[in-house]
């Protein structure tokens, strides 16, 4: 438990007011990588209901994302992150970024398992790199005029982001478990 709290004070205080610190971007990586921590034990446990793609593809009601829908939005984020708006970079999958993106509503079609976990990997891998490439004395610019916020809010959307919907994902997880079992 204390090296969860070590973990969110540095990260705040980093984000706040020491963002020229060389531990910074080590600092958000962790924290990244401690929110994917629980993504990656709820996959897991859907994994073991032995119906996993199925699992994905389940919402809790008309209108609603399916928990897929809502794990692969967290990656497609993260990919636009990394390589729209840190770096200008390619794309994992311009696709998956169009099909999960916010603001539209959650379509039918989830991948399967394997192909959520690989996105999940291989964006994580896209942030990380663009994390440690980028500028740090960028922090308070806006990475283009058309984004309504600077790199700063980008940051912290980032490390916001993924507990936000990971746990709509593991609330819908659980009213699945509770009507299937």
């Amino acid at each position: 438990m204390k090296n969860i709290r070590l973990i969110l004070v540095l990260a705040i205080v980093g984000l706040v007011g020491c963002s020229n610190s060389p531990d910074f971007k080590s600092v958000v990586i962790a924290q990244l990588n401690f929110a994917r921590g629980s993504t990656d034990k709820m996959l897991d446990e859907m994994e073991k209901t032995g119906k996993a793609d199925q699992v994905l593809t389940w919402r809790a009601g008309p209108g609603r994302a399916p928990i897929g829908w809502q794990i692969m939005h967290l990656a497609a984020t993260e990919d636009r992150f990394a390589n729209k708006l840190l770096h200008n970079g390619t794309a994992v999958s311009e696709t998956w970024i169009k099909e999960f993106e916010s603001g539209k509503p959650a379509g039918d079609s989830v991948p399967k398992m394997a192909e959520v976990r690989k996105y999940l990997k291989d964006t994580r891998a896209a942030l990380e790199k663009s994390i440690m490439d980028f500028d740090l004395s960028k922090l308070d610019a806006k990475p283009a005029a058309e984004v309504p916020f600077d790199n700063r809010r980008i940051f912290q959307i980032m490390l916001w982001h993924e507990p936000h919907h990971q746990g709509q994902a593991l609330a819908t997880f659980n009213l699945y478990k509770a009507g299937h079992h």
